[in-house]
């Protein structure tokens, strides 16, 4: 139950029987894999371990599945096979490369999210449910829309046409939205599943494969991005999302010790045993915690984290030891793990300023006046990243395919200083567009020293109320930037400008532009993009 990083990588998933977290199906009983990060494995695992003795005879077991029972209970063992215990952490690493999308609007977000939820789901759970039918009768967790299915012998027999059914209207979609590459990203999909599940040299038997594998659930945000026309997430990204589900799949393996011990089959779990595997956890967790501290610097998402390896550090030595987890018990980790996802998705929405393609192509076609778009990877400070500047170069890229006609951005230095070199790259990479030096401005403890080095990067114009509250309360100090400046770079007064005070803030500064977010005017969430226009204009009168 760890988190998962904010806004430019994420999380993993498991495998529903027996291992958390992979993108491959698991025969015996743990295809989970593709599900979300700490889920599967360790809420399906089939807890024989209260019983004696072998698992039980085939040939009995097959007798004693139910039978098929009508439409509703249909209905819900279908649902029950996509696990929507996992839905949670299957959503966080499908939005994870998406940061603040525009969900409400964006029809191509949510065929991808209905996609990955339930038809994939039963792809990746349902050959699980298949391999394992006989040994999820004997295990009392299942049957539940948290841990999974319990099918009835026509629901099993039916299972993998429907399976086959629920991807074609989405293989038929995607192909036309994306292309036919579409086709190698589910061959790849489907010889993953295979390799995982397969009887005899599946990998879901062969540790370290058995972990290794989970890599795969990295196909979630390859299709993410392809499908919403973002960038791929930067290569730290995947590595942190690899890991995750690599630990996410351990932890399942932990839980599901008993019950595959019984059943014969041989995970890293059972091969280390219960505590190693635990430290093992943590190990992969603390590497996490480093990732995205040194490349990502979120604190928010580097703690939880961090309490996430000391959290099993303690399980190792002091909690449950080598003890197993009980079926409540495990009922808790899912539901605090279904918790961090819901939280991360949340983090990761509000952690970039950046807007969407979808978002800037919307706006182009709607407006008829110059649209510059912001280009800022998160909020905080404005001290960037290797990989968050990455992400900021391909942002900008972004802004010229969708007809922006400028860019507002800018980097800082520790200390408050404008970073002249990384701001000038950007500048660089944005043209013909001009760049607006944004308020980032208002950061440094000099704003004359500060001027001089927004020239030295190219920048055309800065935003900026000279460090106070309002352009209006700032107009003495903002003048005084505007007379030094002179002819070598624009001075652009913002904050708290109205139609009521446009006038007296161009009088008091002698500036020639102005910026005004309009948010007391307007309420953002609008897609009415041409009210914003009018408001533009009538502010433009006010001035003559």
């Amino acid at each position: 139950m760890l988190g998962l990083p904010g806004r430019s990588f994420w999380n993993a998933d498991q495998n529903a029987d027996s291992n958390p977290g992979t993108i491959l199906s698991s025969s015996v009983r743990s295809l989970p894999q593709l599900r979300p990060a700490g889920a599967s494995s360790q809420f399906t695992p089939t807890y024989l371990a209260e019983r004696s003795g072998s698992m039980t005879d085939a040939n009995a077991a097959v007798e004693s599945l139910p039978k098929h029972q009508g439409l509703a209970a249909g209905a819900r063992f279908l649902i029950q096979v996509s696990r929507p215990g996992l839905w949670s952490t299957t959503a966080l690493f499908y939005l994870l490369p998406l940061g603040r999308a525009d969900f409400l609007h964006s029809g191509r977000l949510w065929l991808g999210l209905a996609f990955i939820l339930f038809p994939l789901g039963l792809l990746l759970y349902g050959v699980n449910d298949l391999a394992d039918a006989e040994a999820d009768q004997l295990n009392p967790r299942k049957g539940t829309y948290m841990f999974g299915s319990r099918g009835a012998r026509e629901q099993l027999a039916a299972l993998k046409w429907q399976i086959v059914a629920a991807q074609l209207p989405f293989l038929g979609a995607f192909y036309w939205l994306v292309g036919p590459r579409i086709l190698w990203w589910h061959a790849i999909l489907l010889l993953a599943v295979g390799v995982y599940n397969a009887p005899r040299f599946g990998w879901k038997g062969h540790p370290p494969f058995d972990v290794g594998i989970q890599s795969s659930y990295l196909l979630v945000f390859v299709l993410s991005s392809w499908l919403n026309n973002v960038p791929q997430l930067p290569w730290q990204t995947f590595l942190f999302g690899a890991l995750f589900a690599m630990h996410s799949h351990v932890f399942g393996e932990v839980m599901d010790i008993e019950p595959d011990r019984l059943s014969g089959r041989q995970t890293t779990a059972t091969v280390i045993g219960r505590v190693p595997a635990k430290f093992l956890i943590a190990a992969l967790l603390a590497i996490e915690t480093l990732l995205v501290w040194f490349y990502f610097h979120d604190w928010m998402v580097t703690g939880f984290l961090a309490l996430g390896a000391l959290w099993f550090v303690l399980d190792a030595t002091r909690l449950w030891r080598d003890r197993k987890y009980l079926p409540k018990e495990m009922r808790l980790f899912l539901w605090g793990w279904n918790l961090a996802s819901g939280l991360g998705i949340l983090w990761n929405s509000v952690g970039g300023l950046t807007p969407s393609r979808e978002l800037l192509r919307s706006v182009r076609e709607a407006v008829h006046i110059p649209v510059y778009s912001m280009v800022r990877p998160r909020a905080g400070d404005f001290v960037y990243s290797d990989t968050e500047f990455s992400e900021m170069e391909r942002s900008i890229a972004v802004a010229g395919e969708c007809g922006m006609d400028g860019v507002v951005t800018g980097i800082l230095r520790k200390g408050s200083k404008i970073n002249v070199n990384r701001t000038r790259r950007l500048v660089d990479l944005a043209r013909p567009l001009p760049v607006t030096f944004h308020r980032a401005f208002d950061e440094c403890s000099d704003l004359r020293k500060a001027l001089d080095l927004a020239i030295q990067t190219g920048a055309a114009r800065i935003l900026t109320s000279a460090g106070a509250k309002t352009a209006l309360q700032g107009a003495a100090k903002l003048a005084e930037l505007v007379a030094a400046a002179r002819d070598r770079i624009l001075i652009l007064p913002g904050a708290g400008i109205t139609p009521s005070n446009i006038a007296e803030v161009a009088r008091k500064t002698g500036a020639i532009e102005f910026h005004a977010g309009l948010g007391s005017i307007l309420p953002y969430s609008t897609r009415d993009f041409t009210a914003f226009e009018s408001e533009v204009r009538k502010l433009a009168e006010e001035l003559f």
